[in-house]
């Protein structure tokens, strides 16, 4: 059987219809409009609903019977990131229970970042800067010091780790900045410039030595640490990250390819 119904009005006409187990059910076009005015529905002209019920004020008392739509939430039974990237649309998450995960206290994280020093043994003088090369040295960059780029956070603690055990030890500064300097060269004096400062998160000084493995020289290793520290920092528009130069302030005598390894612990936002 067709789907539509002829009528024949004089001349003929034809109505939409549906064959559904062969009952003829009429196809009609949706409109809207006041009395006497009918708009053809469309994504430019949609059909109008009132949300009145539904969106309610700051602060507005509630009584019963007001209406509300409901809010889901994916049940996730061990913690960890959904499908997606930074910046995605994500649902609310809830344990087994439908209770919403939340953090309380944010997230502490360490970041690390290592340099070897050049293959010499030339003695560092008071505000010589410490990296991998006398041509070419770079900062050190710290990786995911914010949760997501702009991020912030509080650094709470400072070490670095040295792959030699000197007699007379360093005296270590490192200078945190958000949006990386340009790197003077090891065994260079650093020469920060006024803009760059501008970009300074903070500069940690390390009074506390503490000797690992107590082989003098290149066959043993010691920790320098910042003990508490509480430096709350910004990351640049398109970055999770700090940059860090270490500067040397006394005069050090350091060993051939030693390994300094810079690390923060951070309470992030």
């Amino acid at each position: 059987m067709a789907d539509n119904v002829a009528i024949t009005p004089g001349t003929g006409a034809t109505v939409a219809a549906d064959d559904i187990g062969g009952v003829l059910y009429q196809r009609v076009k949706p409109v809207h409009g006041a009395d006497g005015s009918a708009t053809d529905v469309s994504t430019a002209s949609p059909m109008p609903v009132s949300l009145t019920n539904l969106e309610k004020a700051e602060d507005a008392a509630h009584s019963s019977g007001h209406l509300g739509v409901m809010a889901l939430s994916v049940r996730q039974d061990t913690t960890g990131p959904l499908a997606g990237s930074s910046g995605d649309y994500n649902p609310l998450q809830a344990n087994p229970n439908g209770e919403l995960r939340a953090v309380v206290g944010g997230y502490t994280t360490k970041v690390s970042a290592s340099k070897t020093r050049p293959s010499d043994t030339t003695a560092y003088a008071a505000g010589d800067v410490l990296n991998e090369s006398t041509s070419a040295g770079t900062v050190f960059t710290l990786d995911n010091c914010a949760r997501y780029n702009a991020g912030t956070g509080v650094i709470t603690g400072a070490l670095i780790q040295d792959s030699a055990n000197q007699s007379t030890k360093a005296q270590l500064e490192l200078w945190l900045f958000s949006v990386a300097p340009t790197s003077d060269n090891d065994n260079a004096v650093f020469t920060p410039t006024d803009s760059e400062l501008d970009n300074l998160v903070g500069v940690i000084s390390f009074p506390e030595t503490y000797v690992g493995d107590a082989t003098s020289g290149a066959g043993g290793n010691c920790v320098y640490s910042a003990g508490q520290v509480n430096i709350p920092f910004s990351c640049a528009a398109a970055d999770d990250q700090l940059y860090g130069v270490v500067v040397v302030r006394n005069a050090y005598t350091p060993v051939s390819a030693e390994v300094f390894r810079v690390s923060l612990l951070i309470s992030q936002d």
